[in-house]
């Protein structure tokens, strides 16, 4: 318990320096390398929110079993939307469904892999970062952690990837932390 409150102290303090340092910054187009970009369709962004709002609140009440349901549902609304498959996927792996959790998590990967060639943005990388470590280890990490490195990023979102990077070798599988 007091490892995992230091990690989160510190991601805590890392994020806080990161604002500081973003807010001072006049565009943001000048700060990161890639683009942010949404795969899901303006008109359901909002559904699609409302959705992981609602399955947020189910985890906290721990309700997995409810909240599986729910991604079932999102998945099948917002299929191009990543963070639906990797949503579902930690929420199976809290179930211990290893086979619903492994499905969702490669699903995710394929969109992110996607998301990230095309618009080269950190906040992917990072979610992919943990699906890799989860599905194939620190070693295929590492790999991708250098490749995303080598994609011409600005220091910006280099400093960002390093620092998430401590996150991902935090356990054995990084799945366990969320939602903890």
């Amino acid at each position: 318990n007091m490892k995992k409150y230091i990690t989160i102290l510190a991601l805590v303090i890392v994020g806080t320096i990161l604002y500081a340092i973003l807010s001072k910054q006049k565009s943001e187009n000048k700060l990161y390398t890639g683009t942010y970009h949404d795969p899901v369709a303006p008109e359901l962004r909002l559904e699609r929110d409302k959705y992981l709002n609602r399955i947020n609140n189910l985890i906290i009440d721990r309700n997995f079993e409810e909240a599986t349901l729910l991604c079932d549902t999102l998945e099948r609304l917002c299929p191009q939307s990543p963070i639906c498959f990797l949503t579902g996927g930690i929420i199976s792996h809290k179930l211990k469904d290893s086979m619903q959790s492994r499905l969702r998590l490669i699903r995710a990967k394929e969109i992110y892999d996607s998301l990230i060639i095309e618009h080269n943005d950190h906040r992917d990388m990072k979610n992919n970062l943990v699906i890799i470590r989860a599905l194939y280890g620190r070693d295929a990490a590492e790999a991708a952690f250098k490749r995303y490195l080598n994609r011409g990023l600005k220091e910006l979102d280099s400093l960002i990837l390093k620092n998430y990077k401590s996150y991902v070798y935090t356990t054995e599988n990084p799945l366990d932390l969320i939602y903890d």
